[in-house]
């Protein structure tokens, strides 16, 4: 029997010696390093007790059980660390280190008993029995150390077993399984020991190497220090998402805590719960359940090639889903009020327009009709502050434009000198009443017609040659047209605006291009405009993908330039501009009718009296006649009665307006089927020209009208027959 003890506690210490070197080469954590520190422990208590077990003399017996205490005193608590954080369980640092202390203190009473009888009160030697041992009775030391140890028993028993009952993982529960199992071996052969079941030999050994066997089992089958597992674990249970598994036989192999909470006949019966989530899942990406709404993933699980069951995963949308019905209710808001703003900005388009285009249009009739020179005067200080207003509402409405994303950039082929000619009639009025010197360089090699969006590079310089002269109190206002060549079919462009004004200051040069803010206000407040320009000349540009270049000195004036990439129509160069700009000057006041037509017919539609007033006035000298009516059921009746070879037709009218009388004339057919029809209206927001265009009409004017884009607009659609001059 002797023999078969020693050949146990032998095969003991082997297993412990494979453990710990298993345990070494897999040291990841330090739940790794308490298990390392127990098998280290257990290894030198088992080869201590093999030494006792061979002792052949008292003294020899006792420098053994030393050896042996060196490791018994701390298997308990290295065992209880490992427990702790395999069951994720905190405990104070200070408690540890007081336990550790009286570890310690524990060894030192054991190792020098023979000096007092706080551990043990008789050590005795004998030789009958299994083999030599000793006999020892125990003092008041040793026995709170047993206390200690029952302690520390009963509370690794019970976190142990509820983090068991708790784990939902099945590998999990095993590995959790075998640990128990392993302490409830010690236990039992600590109680053994206790009652004195064998005196001649310690069963506490027989129960580490029991133990051990288990330990090997949830460690080698099952994992123990795969840290991976062990993190895989704590992340699911921890999970917002509530995850099942369930097999081929339709039975719950696994499901977190999440998934606990959320169909409790888990926790219960969990193959009978497999009907309740094939119940909510039901073919459905969305699943109610209880009051919130979950997404639901189905994934077929495999193990290699063959189909081992299917994880389905439900996530909490509850919030996400309230989330956007609120942006979503957000959104028709702000759609709603973008509509209304739309709406209210066509209104007041219409509305404000309606009387800028009486005013302007009798004004003009004004100055070509009359010669008394101090009515000319008012009428020219009204034709100012006319197109003062209308560019205010202008910069406004381009600034809708660009806000709401509809800016187009429609290239054409252009006459470089006639865009300038354009920017000087334009600008010069303004720069010979503040009395500014307008001066004009034009790169005489500069490609005659080039192909790009004239009216866009217009609007850009226009603003730029606009603001300059506002700013600028005493001085010139230059504007400069010349160009880069890129290849022999492209140039860039480069249009440059300098003048003798005020300046920027360095801190404002940021601001420069922000909506609806004007820089310096104090010293500017007297100088009239929206702030909207130079932001509308940064859109335009972006959208030519170019950008504006500014170079200011404060108080000393200012340079604004642009380039943009153009293809040359025509290689004949413009030549000497100033020739042109003479002929320019001469003629910016003097009125010329473009045509005469006195064989065409046209019809004015429009609810506004003055409005036809203008019109009629505006073309009296083209000899073209001219037929009106108040509203869309006149006109459609006129309509009727005569053929026209244009016709005009105002949007906003009473009874019937401009889009169903067109789209009656259209239904009816008859004398005037296919006679250009002409949508003239006040509405200039985002997207009109688009909307009348896709509404079936031909053409656009826009109120306030002049003489001259009245003219050119009825020209370009009367036959070409009827057409003199």
């Amino acid at each position: 029997m002797n023999q078969t003890l020693l050949i146990v506690q032998c095969l003991s210490i082997g297993a412990l010696l494979v453990e710990i070197g298993y345990i070494f080469k897999n040291w990841k954590a330090r739940i790794h390093g308490y298990l390392f520190f127990y098998c280290l422990a257990t290894l030198i208590n088992n080869l201590g007790y093999l030494a006792v077990m061979l002792a052949k003399t008292r003294a020899d017996a006792l420098l053994a059980l030393q050896i042996s205490y060196f490791g018994r005193v701390w298997i308990p608590y290295s065992f209880l660390l490992f427990g702790l954080k395999l069951c994720e369980k905190k405990v104070s640092p200070r408690v540890l280190g007081a336990l550790a202390l009286f570890h310690f203190a524990t060894y030192i009473m054991m190792a020098t008993a023979k000096h007092h009888k706080l551990y043990y009160t008789s050590i005795d030697f004998v030789y009958s029995g299994l083999h030599p041992h000793l006999v020892c009775t125990y003092g008041i030391w040793r026995n709170a150390f047993m206390a200690l140890m029952i302690v520390y028993t009963v509370y690794f028993l019970t976190v142990l077993v509820r983090r068991l009952l708790a784990a939902r993982n099945p590998f999990t529960k095993k590995r959790l399984l075998f640990v128990l199992v392993a302490v409830l071996v010690q236990v039992l052969f600590f109680v053994l020991e206790l009652c004195k079941v064998a005196d001649d030999y310690d069963l506490t050994m027989l129960g580490y190497t029991l133990a051990i066997f288990f330990m090997y089992i949830a460690m080698f089958r099952y994992d123990l220090l795969d840290f991976q597992e062990l993190a895989k674990d704590f992340v699911m249970d921890h999970l917002s998402e509530a995850v099942v598994a369930v097999n081929v036989d339709k039975k719950v192999s696994f499901f977190n805590e999440r998934a606990g909470e959320l169909f409790p006949r888990l926790r219960e019966d969990p193959d009978r719960a497999v009907e309740d989530i094939r119940l909510a899942a039901n073919g459905s990406e969305t699943v109610r359940i209880n009051d919130s709404i979950f997404s639901l993933e189905k994934n077929n699980l495999y193990r290699g090639k063959k189909l081992a069951g299917t994880a389905y995963v439900f996530k909490d949308e509850t919030e996400r889903l309230a989330y956007i019905k609120e942006l979503e209710a957000q959104k028709q808001l702000a759609d709603a009020a973008n509509i209304a703003k739309s709406s209210f900005l066509a209104r007041m388009s219409h509305e404000i327009r309606t009387p800028i285009t009486a005013m302007l249009g009798f004004d003009e009739l004004i100055l070509r009709e009359n010669s008394d020179r101090a009515i000319l005067n008012y009428a020219r200080a009204i034709q100012t502050a006319g197109n003062s207003l209308l560019e205010m509402i202008n910069d406004i409405l381009d600034f809708s434009k660009i806000e709401a994303g509809k800016v187009n950039i429609i290239p054409a082929a252009y006459d470089v000198s006639g865009l300038v000619t354009d920017l000087v009639s334009m600008i010069m009025p303004r720069a010979d009443s503040k009395r500014l010197a307008l001066r004009v360089q034009v790169d005489a090699n500069t490609p005659e017609t080039l192909y790009g969006d004239e009216v866009r590079i217009k609007q850009c310089a226009l603003n730029l040659l606009t603001n300059a002269v506002k700013y600028t109190l005493d001085g010139s206002v230059t504007l400069t047209v010349t160009f880069d060549r890129i290849d022999v079919d492209n140039i860039y462009l480069i249009v440059i605006v300098s003048d003798t004004g005020i300046g920027i200051k360095s801190d404002d040069l940021e601001r420069l291009f922000s909506p609806f803010e004007r820089i310096d206000e104090e010293r500017n407040r007297g100088i009239e405009g929206t702030g909207l320009g130079l932001n509308i000349v940064h859109n335009l540009l972006a959208a030519m993908d170019t950008r504006l270049d500014v170079q200011s000195e404060y108080g000393k004036g200012s340079t604004f330039s642009f380039r943009v990439r153009q293809q040359i129509v025509s290689q004949k160069k413009i030549g000497d501009y100033e020739a042109v700009r003479q002929t320019t000057r001469k003629s910016v006041a003097q009125y010329k009718e473009s045509f005469h037509a006195p064989d065409a017919k046209i019809l004015i539609v429009d609810d506004t009296p003055v409005n036809l007033t203008v019109m009629r006035g505006l073309l009296k000298k083209t000899l073209v006649q001219i037929d009106t009516a108040a509203d869309g059921i006149e006109g459609l009746e006129k309509t009727r009665a005569e053929h026209y070879d244009v016709i005009f037709i105002d949007h906003m009218m009473p009874n019937m307006d401009g889009m169903e009388m067109l789209a009656a004339l259209k239904k009816d057919g008859g004398k005037n089927d296919g006679t250009p029809c002409i949508a003239l209206t006040a509405n200039a927001i985002s997207g009109a020209r688009e909307m009348y265009l896709a509404a079936g009409f031909d053409d656009y004017l826009a109120k306030p009208v002049t003489g001259a884009s009245l003219e050119q607009m009825v020209r370009a659609h009367l036959p070409a027959e009827k057409v003199h001059g």
